[in-house]
C-alpha cells in the first residue's frame, strides 16, 4: 500500500487552524503575583488580593479561593470564589495589583 493512497498522509494539507482575528499582545503579568496565585492554586489555599476594576479604576481587597486558571487568546483569568461566597467568578490576572497567601482557611 502506498502512502499517497492513505488518507492520513494528506491530512495536513486539508486541515487549517484559523485564529479569531488579530493576535493581541498579552498583558504583562507580575511574576511574583503569578507565582503566588499558582502556589495558592496548587496548595488549595486562599489568597488576599488587591484587584483593579477596569470600569471604575478603583481598587478592591478580596480573599480569593482559587479554583483554576483559564487562558483565552492573550488574557489569563483566575477562576475563584470570593470571600465566603460559593459562586465562581473570573478575575483578569493582569489586574491583580498584589497577592499574598492568606492566613484564613
Amino acid at each position: 500500500m502506498r502512502m499517497s493512497s492513505n488518507g492520513l498522509s494528506q491530512w495536513a494539507r486539508k486541515v487549517r487552524a484559523i485564529p479569531n482575528g488579530k493576535a493581541l499582545i498579552p498583558a504583562a503579568l507580575n511574576e511574583m503575583t503569578w507565582q503566588i496565585i499558582s502556589q495558592a492554586l496548587l496548595e488549595q489555599k486562599p489568597v488576599d488580593v488587591v484587584y483593579l476594576y477596569r470600569a471604575s479604576k478603583t481598587e478592591k481587597c478580596f480573599t480569593l479561593h482559587p479554583q483554576g486558571l483559564v487562558s483565552r487568546h492573550s488574557v489569563t483569568y483566575l477562576s475563584a470564589t470570593v470571600n465566603d461566597y460559593d459562586d465562581i467568578r473570573q478575575f483578569v490576572m493582569h489586574r491583580i495589583e498584589t497577592a499574598n497567601i492568606s492566613d484564613s482557611t
